[in-house]
């Protein structure tokens, strides 16, 4: 996990917790730490065993304690952490939920253990996994999941927002996020399309050429939650739907990375009906300071980035670590310093 802190000269302590170091919650911490000058270091968070991940969250517990010893302390605890995707297991939610749980339980903890702490809880959730199957879906369309991985979504939806002790939750459910096209990234269907192309290889999917998903661009997402993060006025007591309202078939997503790499892109559909279902959204969902990016001049710019062979600076401020390179050894990318 990623902890970030005020630095010593600094009066107040401002403290933001980030679990999950994925490409969400690497781009989040870097753009944080810029925005509110604080420091950062990763602590390790052991998510195969039990008493490991006890122990760690512990640690890490102490490490929080410390920090809002000095005044005018504010935590923000993010997660944004799973190795769950779309097509996982009930064994599989189910690791994951009690790993957010016992994340979910520390903080409660801490918020009794100092006093004056008042700890806010920011929960990445995923519109995809609540909505899937449906169409145009509007403020008041009630989640219906049908795989074990949006009922895992749902049920840390209402943990958090039945949970006591914190002073405020927001929930962000999220689209389809795309990012830079990179090797050493988690890759959804449009870097995966990408690197794919550029590496000559067939990209196989789930769906059919007119499957509708609708995609939102990283940076957009990450602005959103830092924006959210830095208002301390905010007591976030609200749940955002981050989506573009703009549903894409995979046959155009294909055109647009054709066009942008000037080359062909190969697909391979399965047979499967499981993920033909389209999901859309309505843009009366769209939460006040939510401007999402235009899809095809964004896959362009990315495309033609990859074709220059550009390094991805999600944060893109001088000084900064380079938690954008490929983790040394395959492990947890680390952080020295963010600035």
């Amino acid at each position: 996990m990623i902890l970030l802190r005020s630095r010593e000269m600094s009066g107040l302590a401002r403290v933001v917790a980030i679990f999950g170091a994925g490409r969400i919650g690497l781009a989040l911490a870097g753009r944080i730490a810029v925005r509110l000058d604080l420091e950062g270091e990763v602590l390790p968070l052991d998510w195969s065993s039990r008493g490991g991940q006890v122990r760690d969250l512990g640690a890490i517990a102490r490490s929080i304690e410390r920090e809002l010893e000095r005044p005018g302390g504010r935590l923000d605890v993010v997660w944004s952490a799973g190795r769950a995707r779309f097509a996982a297991t009930e064994s599989e939610t189910a690791l994951e939920l009690e790993s957010f749980e016992r994340v979910f339980g520390t903080v409660r903890a801490l918020a009794s253990n100092v006093p004056g702490t008042k700890p806010r809880f920011h929960l990445v959730s995923s519109a995809g996994g609540l909505f899937e199957g449906q169409r145009g879906v509007e403020p008041d369309t009630r989640p219906a999941p049908r795989r074990p991985y949006g009922r895992l979504k749902l049920r840390q939806e209402r943990l958090l927002l039945d949970g006591t002790g914190i002073d405020g939750r927001r929930i962000y459910r999220l689209t389809a996020v795309y990012g830079p096209i990179l090797p050493y990234e988690g890759k959804g269907l449009i870097e995966t399309l990408g690197y794919n192309a550029l590496t000559h290889r067939t990209t196989s999917i789930y769906g059919t050429p007119s499957t509708l998903r609708d995609f939102v661009w990283r940076d957009d997402v990450v602005r959103f939650l830092a924006d959210a993060i830095a208002d301390s006025g905010t007591r976030c007591e609200a749940v955002a739907t981050l989506a573009s309202a703009r549903p894409a078939s995979i046959l155009e997503i294909q055109r647009m990375i054709e066009s942008g790499l000037r080359r062909r892109a190969y697909l391979v559909f399965s047979t499967s009906r499981a993920d033909r279902a389209d999901i859309t959204y309505s843009p009366a969902l769209a939460p006040p300071g939510w401007r999402p990016a235009d899809l095809s001049s964004t896959v362009h710019r990315i495309c033609r980035e990859a074709l220059g062979g550009r390094r991805d600076r999600p944060w893109g401020s001088r000084g900064s670590a380079n938690l954008d390179r490929p983790p040394p050894n395959g492990g947890t990318p680390w952080i020295s310093t963010l600035r």
